[in-house]
Order: structure tokens, then C-alpha cells, then sequence
């Protein structure tokens, strides 16, 4: 009776220990065989590379989130739609399972990019076009148009206006362009002067002569779309000895430009939930991957100012790698 007593339980031991060993045996052979996909993330401005790392930020987290890994190609702003989508083909070509991208607004590329998308996933972001042509390509954007019309009002509101002053970066991407386009609009409504000078290194001397000429009382404001141009206007503001009586609004984000905000050097910014971009062309692409549905994603933005700049929800936006 004794050594029953003892083999019963060393049994029980045994078989637990096997159907533990069975069960862990199980799950690694599942981990091992499950795919981890590849996202290429191909994007603008190497030169400028500090303002895609909240965009990166978000893709990294997401990456880690859903098991995945992310790679970056980034071009300069010289780029031209037959090398970027020689650049999307060459992705392909090396075996990656998705493309994540920031397209150039020429239709013939609108639409290699778009007949592409029926041997690999793509998800567009920032903009709105290839959305348009082919509902299978999902996208994450703003209402840059809505942007741009507040960003006049807020103007209009506070500044007797009579005339803008827009620096802007070249229109080969949506959001600038969309912000343009709400911008026009609404100055139009209010019968408002618009000069639009091009952040061109030909220009730079004019946009600079520019600055030096506006006042306040004059009526004038200086609207800068795009980081470098912002950066560029910010940078000629500050060197005035009356630089709190130029009057400048703008969208992008660097570092420098909001250290011009906190200074009083830059008034007004526009700025988008750039981690949420990314994060989300992450998990809309591995949705497509894995056949589940996929929806055009909005993302906030928000506009920036010295008084509202310290806010939980503004901070979060600005540094969302120090949450």
C-alpha cells in the first residue's frame, strides 16, 4: 500500500510535466512559424529628418504593439515621381510584405502607385489621393483644407488684416497643398491681399527684404507652410530689433520652431497628431495583411500658440516620446 501511495503521485507528476512540456512545445512551434512582416516606410526630406520622428515614434510603438518591423527609406525633396516609384518597386523587389507612403501628387505616378496595390498592400499617408482612386488603399490624414481656414480666421480675429505675406514650400504633397487651398479660400471671403512667395534659394533674399518691411500696423501677416520655410521666416523675424510687432503663422514642427514659439518669435502653429499618423499606417497595414477592414483614418491637429503651447494635450502633440 505504501508504494502505491508513492507511484499515484509521482505519475500525476509525470503526466502534468508532459502535458506542460506539450503546451509550452506547442506555443513556441506556433511563434516560430507565425510570420513577422516587414513595413517599409518610405518618406520625404532626408535632409529633414527630425520632423518625421514623431511619425517614426508612433510606427516603432506600433510595430512592437503587433509584432512587426518597420524599415525607413527617406529621399531628398528633389525626388521625381519616376525615382520614387522606382523606389516603391525596389521595396517590392527585396520581399516586403507592405508599403507605407508619402506619394508625390503627379498623376501618372498617382496611378502606377495605384495599380500596384494589387500584388502589394499600401497604405497612404498625409494625404488623401490614392484613397480616392482606389478604396483598397487606406489612408491616414488631416483636414489640412480646415487647417488653413482657421488659420485666417484666428488672424482675421485678432489683426486688423489687410494683407498675407505666404511662404510656402513647393506643392508636389497634399498637405501643404490642401492648406494652401483652405487659406485662399478664406481670404478670398474676406477680401483680403495675398502676395504667395516661393521658398525657392532664389527668393530667400526677397522673403527676407519682405520681413524687414512688415508691420503690424500696416495690417500685415507672413503665413509660412512647411518646416524650412517656417524655420527660414523665424530665423529673420528674430534678427529684427521690433520682432513682436511681425506677425507669423505657419505649419510644421522642428524643435526650432517651437523654441520660436516660446519666444514670441512665431505666433501662431498648426500642428498635426504626427505619433497617431504613424502609429496608424502601421496597424492599417498590418490590417490589410491579415484580410481584416480597413478605414480612411482622421487625425487631429491642433493650433499652437504661447499661451496654450504648456497644455497636457499640446505637450503630448509636441513631445510624445517623453509620455
Amino acid at each position: 500500500m505504501k508504494s502505491k501511495k508513492v507511484i499515484i503521485p509521482t505519475l500525476l507528476i509525470l503526466v502534468l510535466a508532459l502535458v506542460g512540456f506539450f503546451v509550452v512545445y506547442k506555443d513556441a512551434e506556433a511563434n516560430r512559424k507565425r510570420k513577422v512582416y516587414q513595413i517599409s516606410y518610405i518618406c520625404r526630406e532626408s535632409n529633414l529628418e527630425e520632423s518625421q520622428n514623431s511619425v517614426k515614434m508612433g510606427m516603432e510603438q506600433a510595430s512592437k504593439d503587433l509584432g512587426i518591423e518597420i524599415r525607413t527609406i527617406s529621399y531628398g525633396k528633389s525626388i521625381t515621381e519616376a525615382e520614387q516609384l522606382d523606389l516603391i518597386e525596389r521595396e517590392i523587389k527585396d520581399g516586403v510584405d507592405a508599403i507605407i507612403i508619402e506619394p508625390l501628387l503627379e498623376e501618372n505616378l498617382l496611378e502606377e502607385i495605384n495599380q500596384l496595390a494589387d500584388t502589394i498592400p499600401i497604405v497612404e499617408l498625409n494625404g488623401k489621393e490614392l484613397s480616392q482612386i482606389n478604396e483598397k488603399i487606406p489612408c491616414v490624414y488631416t483636414n489640412y483644407q480646415e487647417i488653413g481656414n482657421e488659420l485666417i480666421n484666428i488672424m482675421a480675429k485678432n489683426y486688423k488684416l489687410k494683407k498675407v505675406y505666404v511662404v510656402k514650400e513647393n506643392f508636389a504633397y497634399e498637405d501643404i497643398k490642401e492648406i494652401y487651398e483652405g487659406t485662399s479660400m478664406t481670404i478670398e471671403d474676406k477680401g483680403v491681399e495675398v502676395e504667395v512667395i516661393p521658398y525657392t534659394e532664389d527668393r530667400i533674399s526677397y522673403i527676407h527684404s519682405t520681413i524687414e518691411s512688415v508691420k503690424e500696423e500696416k495690417g500685415e501677416v507672413i503665413l509660412a507652410l512647411g518646416i524650412e520655410a517656417l524655420e527660414k521666416v523665424g530665423k529673420f523675424v528674430k534678427e529684427q530689433d521690433d520682432q513682436r510687432v511681425i506677425k507669423v503663422f505657419g505649419y510644421g514642427k522642428s524643435n526650432q520652431i517651437i523654441s520660436y514659439i516660446e519666444e514670441g518669435v512665431i505666433d501662431y502653429v498648426a500642428v498635426t497628431d504626427e505619433y497617431g499618423i504613424g502609429y496608424l499606417g502601421v496597424l492599417q497595414s498590418v490590417n490589410l495583411l491579415n484580410d481584416k477592414p480597413t478605414t480612411n483614418e482622421k487625425v487631429d491637429y491642433t493650433i499652437i500658440n504661447t499661451n496654450n503651447i504648456y497644455t497636457t494635450k499640446n505637450q503630448r502633440l509636441l513631445f510624445p516620446f517623453v509620455q
